[in-house]
């Protein structure tokens, strides 16, 4: 064995072990990943790749993970189980290719610093083992680099375009590699590299055109939007947490030096940027930071040596930076969630989707934002409210910007002709049965309560909860309270609103206020009566003649206490109160 190999097998054992070791103890699986374990369970059941069975909507843009995925569910191997395997794997895979290719560009001494800094990578770590494409991906564009500068020394066979062909079935933005790896030695060898490259991606197209109807997957519709604030916010947070890495892509393609590698992942990091980045902590950034730091064993022997030395310590450490001292974002009106946080969301929401596949029935539609695990849990048809699942919410949903990725969301209208039964939106859990008057609270095993919503009328709501022992806050005496005590604070805003000759919005007011009230019990019937006569006081037309005016100060019932004040008060200090219901 000559001294090279050896250097080589002694560095690569030494921080893959590392690697491996520690993030093998360390449990994270992101919500989003059970969106593809979704998919892919789909596809090993028989109902093909469908994220509700029947409807066929391409809302993931990871073909290759999927499909592998289900490759293994197919022979009894739990998606969530094999993910985080295979990730870790990939993330392995990674450091030797990224080694590789710095051992093509650089002195040993150099490229040692790669493997180095990448095994004690926070975020290759994490995204290893989230459940997601990323290891996968960011080792295929790492391995075309590394094939890639094999091949530019004299081995013409073109494996990497083979390659970077897998990484765009993995990820649509591989299709940069690929292009970074078309051109051949003679127009010849480019023809047969762009011949290979479209017999790969033909067939995704032609498959997706043909069962989604569409050419382009549904993501696109519920992300395609351009919002450069935000990127440059999540570049300078990258840039804050990871000092100095994104700038050796750039200052590689300025001097000719691995072009084809540093162009794709520096028109990579423009597009991540005009897109807004991404609300995971620096999930698309993976790519990034294992590149650039090969593409630095390239470019640090051309400079002084203590210039490069100072560079390249500081590029490692701000690598390692992250794993010391954690995320914690900036203040800024746009969302960047911490690794930890997404751990700690997907672990509870996982317990979410498992109680209400006990509890609901099988053919109950629910409503999510997040749509992975606990559709996944449940088992139960869902509506992706965020429209990356869902046809119309991807092209019709209302616009948001609550976060990238989250350019929609669904309308209450829209949720209602669908018939969904349990509206989880984002999903909370208390020790206590209080919720909003729109909501119910669903005692779980554990004595927590979910807070959910739904779209049906209480009746629909009674008959679907016959005979399950579902224990309902808000259908018992705590929701009750709880919708009395809103409906009396908008009746009470409804009289302010029309001392303030703001009378349309206070007739609105009252009358929700009406329609919650006189789905209530016998000791909330004086809200009735004061529900009503603010609406007919306000309304453009009265509600009724004055014997409906009448009517509603007949109504029997006198006012609590608590909210005689402060009804008076809102009234008007010269109007006189009624607090018995009596008729004048």
């Amino acid at each position: 064995m000559n001294r090279r190999l050896a250097l080589d097998i002694a560095v690569l054992a030494g921080c893959c072990l590392a690697f491996a070791g520690r993030m093998s103890a360390r449990g994270f699986i992101t919500d989003d990943a059970f969106i593809s374990f979704r998919y892919a369970r789909s596809v090993a059941e028989g109902h093909g790749p469908v994220f509700n069975p029947g409807e066929r909507v391409e809302g993931y843009t990871n073909p290759l993970w999927v499909y592998l995925l289900a490759s293994a569910a197919m022979i009894g191997a739990p998606p969530e189980v094999v993910a985080p395997a295979l990730g870790l794997l990939a993330g392995v895979g990674t450091i030797v290719a990224a080694y590789g290719f710095a051992r093509r560009v650089s002195p040993p001494l150099w490229a040692a610093l790669i493997p180095a800094a990448l095994c004690l990578s926070h975020d290759l770590g994490a995204w290893s083992i989230s459940g997601l494409e990323t290891s996968l991906f960011v080792f295929l564009i790492t391995a075309s680099a590394w094939r890639g500068a094999v091949e530019r020394e004299g081995d013409h066979r073109p494996l990497s375009v083979w390659i970077a062909g897998l990484a765009a079935l993995t990820r649509p933005e591989g299709l940069l590699w690929v292009a970074g790896v078309l051109k051949g030695r003679s127009f010849r060898a480019t023809g047969v590299r762009v011949g290979i490259a479209l017999v790969m991606l033909i067939p995704l197209q032609s498959f997706r055109a043909g069962y989604y109807g569409d050419w382009l997957p549904n993501t696109f519709h519920a992300k395609g939007a351009i919002n450069l604030g935000r990127g440059l916010f999540y570049l300078g947070e990258f840039l804050r947490t990871h000092p100095g890495i994104p700038l050796w892509a750039p200052l590689a393609a300025l001097a000719g030096r691995d072009w084809r590698v540093a162009t794709p992942l520096t028109v990579y990091l423009a597009y991540l940027v005009a897109v807004g980045g991404d609300f995971m902590e620096f999930r698309m950034m993976v790519p990034v930071i294992v590149l650039s730091l090969a593409l630095m064993a390239g470019l640090l022997p051309r400079l002084r040596r203590g210039m490069a030395v100072v560079l390249a310590l500081g590029s490692v450490a701000g690598t390692w930076l992250p794993t010391m001292v954690g995320y914690r974002q900036a203040s800024s009106p746009y969302m960047i969630e911490s690794i930890d946080e997404l751990a700690a969301s997907a672990s509870g929401w996982s317990r979410v989707g498992e109680f209400l596949g006990a509890m609901a029935d099988p053919d109950d539609l629910i409503a999510v934002g997040p749509a992975g695990a606990i559709p996944f849990f449940s088992r139960l048809p869902a509506v992706d409210m965020l429209g990356l699942t869902d046809r119309w919410v991807a092209r019709h949903g209302v616009p948001s910007s609550a976060a990238a990725g989250h350019e929609r969301v669904a309308p209450y209208e829209y949720l209602a002709r669908r018939r969904v039964v349990w509206l989880v939106g984002q999903p909370e859990v208390r020790r206590d049965a209080s919720a909003a008057w729109e909501k119910i609270s669903v005692r779980m095993p554990d004595g927590t309560y979910l807070i959910l919503g739904t779209t049906l009328n209480p009746d629909s709501l009674r008959a679907v909860l016959a005979g399950r022992g579902v224990v309902v806050g808000a259908a018992g005496r705590e929701g009750e309270e709880v919708q009395g005590r809103h409906a009396a604070d908008q009746v009470v805003e409804g009289w302010r609103l029309a001392n303030e000759g703001r009378r349309g919005e206070a007739h609105d007011v009252a009358l929700n206020a009406l329609e919650i009230a006189r789905g209530l019990g016998t000791s909330w019937r004086w809200l009735v009566r004061e529900a009503g006569l603010l609406a007919d006081e306000t309304g453009r037309e009265p509600v009724g003649e004055e014997r409906e005016r009448k009517r509603w100060k007949s109504i029997p019932g006198e006012i609590p206490p608590a909210w005689r004040s402060a009804l008076y008060d809102a009234k008007g200090a010269g109007d006189s109160l009624d607090t018995t219901g009596a008729a004048p």
